[in-house]
């Protein structure tokens, strides 16, 4: 270890990196060198002196890679062109070592470029900015380690942060990816991606402290844990979250305020948002929980929460509980769309609402958002069951913008109107379109029910209305053995691009974009045909090769039936054949026999018109046919039926 003594002038210092400083500063400046891989690369300055540098070599160390730390009015300018490779020892539960720790404090600057950081044993980084006008800037490339990183600013303190991806192999819950916390301080972070077997994002601000982040992708057991007290102020910008626990935690207390934006999805195995504190949640995308906890779990005492989800909330259990902690709490949902209990089997007493009041108050207290698009010359106007009132409207900022979105609420009626007449007017659904009905003024409209998800398609004055697209699908057969094929076709009227084909089962039967069927097991398949969301369908079965089918023991007698010389007769097919056993469909066909008479191919019903001889004997042979089904052969019998003519 090579130390420089507080008090005593430094020339120069031959050390395995090279400092740059103002030639006649006095300064307590202390390196470890090295030549000792368990010691970290150490800066110490202080007393407004000034320390530059540059190192083009990775730093590899067993234990704390790169220590920094100014304090009294000095700075460290510190350019790392290569990689962190430290904290290789475990010291055990809460004493990690760190690949880079940055501390500034008494008014100093700190600024550190590094590229990719490693610590597997450790923290790939911590660092504090602990007094006013402090700041720590730091710069990173991808960081990997046990536990991501640990960030406090006090004091009003600054630390900006700029990193790229983030991995964390910590499960320890305690031991977050990433954790800030600010005690009247700031902290500025720009993340890449945050991957962490604990939580992915761990944040905690206080006595008017803020923290500002934002980051891409978030997997973590809870992909955000937000705590806010005292005025601490926390704002998050994030990409999809990704979550085994919560999507969204937060706990906190009195004056927070905390502003969450996912320009994505949440998707988690338990809860997608669980609230015990206010503030206000945008999620601009789905949210799809797995959990008991379902959707969104709110239990506010101290702040109003404002959420806000302009795609689905899908949940396997209920879809909302937001009870209050405080009856002068009121909690703002504004949801596109619920879907709740979609695991029937594992939540059968799943429901909309966990809170639901009889009189449905709590539930008529949710926006839905309306959405809306419109062809034509004119201005759509949608209003309220007074015909005159417009809907309600919310709204929230994205980014720069203002984004601002009509809602309305369960149990109302909105009527479609325009500054122009309306042709025609549709709820959409998928690849469903459903007409709207009419009111007695002659106004389209709809009834706002529980789950909302209303989309709307308005056809103004000066648009023309697109003809309604009819689709029939039809097949060659409707039954084929294993490896054989048949194809079905598709007339469709007033279509829009392909018509596209689609198997119920394709482990029973596939097919092609050309309508091509071919079975693969015995079964029963549904094809589809589909074009602009209208769609028709066929059932094909699929029955073992012929080979392995039984023989089919159908048996068929001919009965001897009557007809009149002055009319003509028709006898229906269980007056002229005893049919036993079959065990398909039953086709009937004429092999021989006087031209009066016929017989229909699918009933097996016997017309015998009139002109023939009284009390004379006529003969006419038929070939019964069975189909068969999946177990037994196809068979066919013909049979000599007697005709007397009375």
């Amino acid at each position: 270890m090579i130390k420089a003594k507080s008090g005593k002038r430094i020339a120069a210092v031959a050390i395995s990196m090279a400092l740059t400083l103002p030639i006649g500063i006095f300064s307590p400046l202390t390196v470890y060198a090295e030549e000792n891989p368990d010691e970290a690369i150490k800066i110490e300055v202080s007393d407004g002196n000034t320390v530059n540098e540059t190192n083009d070599t990775d730093i590899i160390k067993n234990k704390d890679g790169l220590i920094i730390e100014a304090s009294k009015n000095s700075s460290v300018s510190y350019t790392l062109n290569a990689n962190i490779d430290a904290a290789k020892e475990d010291l055990g539960y809460g004493s990690y070592y760190s690949a880079a720790h940055p501390e500034a404090s008494g008014g100093s600057q700190i600024d550190l470029k590094t590229r990719d950081i490693t610590a597997e044993m450790g923290r790939g980084l911590r660092s504090g900015a602990n007094d006013d006008n402090t700041i720590v800037n730091i710069t990173t490339g991808k960081i990997k380690a046990k536990q991501g990183f640990n960030l406090s600013a006090n004091g009003n303190g600054t630390i900006n942060l700029t990193t790229g991806d983030i991995e964390s192999k910590d499960s320890n819950i305690m031991s977050n990816c990433v954790y800030y916390s600010s005690v009247a301080g700031n902290i500025l972070a720009d993340l890449g991606d945050v991957t962490s077997d604990a939580a992915a994002l761990s944040l905690t601000s206080r006595r008017s402290g803020t923290i500002t982040v934002n980051a891409g992708k978030l997997t973590g057991d809870d992909a955000l844990y937000i705590s806010s007290f005292e005025n601490g102020k926390i704002n998050i910008t994030a990409g999809d979250l990704v979550a085994k626990s919560n999507g969204i935690y937060t706990s906190g207390g009195s004056d927070s305020d905390i502003d969450v934006t996912v320009n994505g999805n949440i998707t988690s195995e338990n809860s997608g948002i669980n609230l015990s504190d206010g503030g206000v949640y945008k999620v601009f995308g789905d949210v799809t929980a797995n959990g008991v906890l379902g959707g969104l779990h709110s239990r506010s005492r101290w702040n109003d929460s404002d959420v806000l989800i302009t795609g689905t909330l899908s949940t396997a259990s209920f879809a909302i509980d937001a009870r209050k902690g405080d009856e002068n709490i009121n909690d703002t949902f504004t949801i596109w769309k619920l879907v709740w209990g979609t695991n029937a089997a594992a939540f059968p007493d799943a429901v909309a609402f966990e809170n639901d009041d009889e009189d449905g108050t709590f539930a008529k207290s949710v926006n839905y958002i309306i959405k809306s698009t419109t062809s034509g010359n004119g201005n759509l106007n949608l209003v309220k069951s007074d015909g005159t009132t417009p809907l309600d409207t919310k709204t929230y900022k994205h980014g720069d913008e203002d984004e601002v979105f009509r809602i309305a609420h369960e149990g109302e009626r909105i009527i479609v109107k325009a500054d122009v007449p309306v042709l025609k007017a549709y709820q959409i659904n998928g690849e469903e379109k459903t007409e709207l009905l009419l009111d007695e003024s002659g106004n389209y409209y709809i009834d706002v029910e529980r789950g909302g998800g209303i989309d709307l398609n308005v056809i103004l004055e000066g648009a023309e209305i697109p003809e309604e697209t009819k689709v029939s699908i039809s097949a060659e057969k409707t039954a084929i053995h294993v490896g054989e094929s048949t194809k079905v076709t598709a007339a469709v009227e007033n279509g829009v691009g392909e018509t596209t084909f689609s198997s119920s089962d394709e482990s029973i039967a596939t097919v092609s974009e050309a309508g091509d069927v071919k079975g693969i097991n015995p079964g029963t398949v549904t094809i589809t045909a589909e074009n602009n969301g209208v769609t028709d369908k066929v059932e094909i079965r699929v029955d073992k090769p012929e080979s392995e089918k039984k023989k089919n023991p159908m048996t068929v007698k001919a009965r001897r039936i009557y007809g009149k010389d002055n009319k003509p007769v028709v006898v229906k097919r269980d007056r002229a054949f005893t049919i036993n056993k079959a065990k398909g469909t039953l086709t009937f066909k004429k092999i021989s026999g006087h031209k009066k008479f016929s017989i229909d191919s699918t009933t097996g019903d016997i017309t015998i018109k009139k002109g023939l001889k009284e009390d004379k004997n006529y003969f006419m042979v038929v070939e019964v046919t069975d189909s068969g089904n999946a177990d037994y052969k196809a068979k066919s019998i013909k049979v000599e039926l007697r005709i007397r003519i009375k």
